[in-house]
């Protein structure tokens, strides 16, 4: 009854989004750090040198990997942190959280339907079919933009410290060894050791050292 003055639908798509909009906006700016968001589900907005750029949600309790907002924004620091052209300096977040998992899914098609975000369409998020997930060979767009960093490039600096007259363990064929380097905050390593019959008790190798958190 389109033509009849006196009939309403309710537009719910328009209701939600109005109200998800405002208080998204309304809502704290943060750094994305590790750990930024809560352990709950809810829906977050990732934002390059201040442009919204990627929507998404934490439904902990309607998926098999129960991830919660603060892990999906974790894995979203990982990325980012392991790739070329892009800094984690750079980014900023927003997020809601909802009592109700429905509304984290409503909340993301409204905000998603509103902004357009340009990551949401360039396999980031990994949802793109064939591109940019584990055992494919296509390349997503995001993945082109920013490409992973090399070893040298994610672990930074290297230092070495020399340890000498180490008494090894004839029967033992690993040493494991956890200390601390300078500065660097933590290392942590395994090395195999081949023991021939003749080799003595005592000697010298060399360790590297690497800054945690590169």
């Amino acid at each position: 009854m389109p033509d009849d003055p006196h009939h309403f639908d309710f537009d719910l798509d328009r209701g939600i989004r109005a109200q998800v909009v405002e208080k998204l906006e309304s809502s704290p700016l943060l750094a994305l750090n590790k750990n930024v968001g809560p352990s709950e589900s809810g829906i977050y907005a990732l934002y390059h040198k201040e442009q919204l750029v990627y929507l998404g949600k934490a439904s902990k309790g309607t998926t098999k990997s129960k991830r919660t907002l603060r892990d999906r924004l974790n894995e979203h620091v990982g990325k980012i942190g392991g790739r070329q052209n892009i800094a984690l300096a750079d980014m900023r977040c927003r997020y809601l959280t909802f009592y109700s998992e429905w509304w984290a899914f409503a909340a993301e098609l409204a905000l998603i339907s509103h902004y357009n975000p340009e990551w949401n369409a360039s396999g980031f998020g990994s949802k793109m079919p064939g591109a940019g997930r584990p055992g494919t060979h296509r390349v997503s767009p995001w993945d082109s933009l920013y490409p992973k960093r090399s070893f040298v490039e994610t672990i930074g600096p290297v230092r070495t410290l020399m340890i000498k007259s180490h008494t090894v363990n004839p029967a033992s064929s690993a040493i494991r060894m956890k200390s601390q380097c300078g500065h660097f905050d933590l290392w942590l390593f395994t090395m195999s050791v081949i023991l021939a019959s003749n080799r003595p008790s005592g000697f010298s190798t060399r360790f590297a050292c690497f800054k945690n958190g590169g």
